[in-house]
């Protein structure tokens, strides 16, 4: 579980940096896997609804 939150935790601070409100999706961070919780991106939901 240590991996997966160290990737998190640097996907945060990569979005803080650019100034961005950090937002997570299931898709956003490939080397998790297979996230159940979190939601898809918007932007890989209009790609299949197109």
């Amino acid at each position: 579980m240590s991996k997966r939150v160290f990737r998190v935790l640097r996907h945060y601070l990569e979005q803080r940096k650019r100034g961005k409100d950090p937002v997570f999706y299931a898709d956003s961070i490939p080397e998790i896997g297979d996230l159940e919780a979190w939601e898809k991106s918007p932007d890989k939901e209009e790609q299949r609804v197109s």
